[in-house]
Order: C-alpha cells, then structure tokens, then sequence
C-alpha cells in the first residue's frame, strides 16, 4: 500500500525502458531472435519487409527489466529517413549476420559505421545520451555448420575492430537460453554504461570506420544511407555490387559461444574492459 501510495505521488520514480534495436540483412534470423526471446518459441519465416516494435518485462539480475525492442526491416530498399530516426532512438544495438552469408556479416561493417555516425551526430545535437552507445554481434544459425562461411575467429575478429562490446555465436532454432543471453548482454552493457557515462571503449569509432573505407569500393552510397530522400545529388548508381557471396577458411569453431572482450584475444573473459576519456 506504501509503495504504491509513493508511486502515484512520485517519490518512487519508474524505471525507464531499455530500447534496443536489432540491425542486419533480410534472412539473418533478426525478428526469430527476437521472437525467441519474448514468446521462447522459434519460428522461421517472416515478412523482412516488416519492421515492428515489442515491448516486454522480464527479470534479470533480480531486477524489473523493461525492454522496448524494434524489428527493423530490410534498410536497403529503404525510401525513407527512418532508419537515422531509429538510431537516435535506440540504447542498444544488436547486429546480427547469418554464418552461412558471407554478405551478411560484411555487411555489419557498414552499420557500424552509421550507428558511429549517427552517434557523433546526437552527441553534438542532444544531452540524453552522454554515454558511448553498446553494440552486440551476433553471429546466427550455427546449426547450420555444414553451410558455415564465417568462422568463429572471423567473427571474433570482426567484433574487436569493430569496437562491439560483446560477441555471440548462437543458435535461435536450437536453444532460448542463447537468445535470452543476448538480451541479458544488452541489459548487462547498457546498465553499466548508464552508471558510468565517461566509461568508453577505445578506438571504437575509428575502427568501424577503417573496416568500411577499407570496404567502400564494393559499397554504393545508396546502398549505405538509403535512396534520395536521404542522400545527396553526387552519387551515382553504377556502383559494383556491395561483395560476392564467398566462402572462409580457417578452423571452424562447433557450437555456441559468447564473450566480451578483454583488452587483448590472448584469453577469453567475462569482464567487458573500458577505457576512460
């Protein structure tokens, strides 16, 4: 009855909802991720021209979580400045590339580099978000091995130059317990960030930003900020296509796994290191 009394005049104050957003190529299991965790059940075909917003409360760390998560749709086909919206919007990002889809995992170079972008921008424009903004990849369908085109040290690598701050390699078909993870890991990045707003990872910007110049040959421009109503009057359209479907080698890790990453890969950690400003 107290708390309830405290609520309504507001000396308690509620807590604020946790918005992530999950990003990737049509077909990479963002919205069965998604689904997996809030329902624990895996369904495998959606429309990818859907984009949807879902709003859920679950317990972790005994603790009331809020989360209000969107489904994107496929951005590439995009005729509208949503997607720099959205971004500004979001307190966690979710990347997420299929391991069977070379495409889909170099693609997570690009929105890297606009979630960056976006970022400087809001820094300059807004004071809500003073602190660095987490980003999780994640790596999909690792039941799928006999179809494995990216590598467990690829994506491992990728997530370090990308200055991601965690990385997983799950199945949503096979285990809830591995989505629910991801989540956990959004709610984990964004409280501890929260409470330490100077916290920052080093060199976070500059290397997305490396990896996509070192990519932009193979990347038309409307490719990366959508057609014109977001893009400027230079650009052309006789640009290569963004990279060929194509196969890695290297040691193929079976499995899922997951970590965050300590300031060098000679050991794997469960402690996500910062750097200060």
């Amino acid at each position: 009855m107290t708390s309830t009394l405290y609520n309504k005049i507001g000396l308690i104050p509620k807590q604020k909802p946790i918005r992530v957003m999950i990003m990737g190529q049509p077909g990479v299991g963002k919205t069965a991720l998604l689904v997996r965790f809030v329902t624990k059940k895996f369904i495998g075909d959606y429309d990818p021209n859907l984009e949807k917003m879902y709003t859920y409360q679950v317990c972790m760390e005994s603790e009331t979580v809020n989360f209000e998560i969107l489904d994107t749709a496929g951005y590439v086909q995009d005729k509208s400045c949503n997607l720099e919206m959205n971004m500004r919007w979001a307190d966690v990002f979710i990347l997420v590339y299929s391991i069977t889809d070379k495409c889909s995992f170099d693609d997570c170079s690009r929105l890297k580099f606009l979630i960056n972008y976006n970022k400087k921008k809001r820094r300059l424009s807004t004071k809500d978000h003073p602190f660095d903004v987490p980003v999780i990849l994640v790596g999909n369908k690792v039941d799928q091995q006999y179809d494995r085109m990216v590598t467990y040290a690829e994506g491992r690598k990728r997530c370090q130059e990308l200055g991601c701050v965690a990385f997983h390699e799950i199945s949503v078909r096979e285990d809830v317990d591995q989505a629910y993870a991801v989540f956990k890991e959004a709610f984990t990045c964004w409280k501890s960030m929260s409470k330490n707003p100077k916290l920052k990872r080093s060199s976070s910007d500059h290397g997305a930003e490396a990896l996509f110049n070192s990519a932009s040959r193979f990347i038309s421009w409307p490719l990366v900020f959508g057609d014109s109503a977001c893009s400027s009057s230079n650009r052309t359209e006789d640009t290569p296509e963004f990279r060929a479907r194509a196969s890695t080698e290297g040691h193929i890790r079976s499995g899922a796994t997951g970590y965050r990453y300590l300031p060098t890969l000679s050991a794997r950690g469960s402690i996500c290191c910062y750097l200060k400003k």
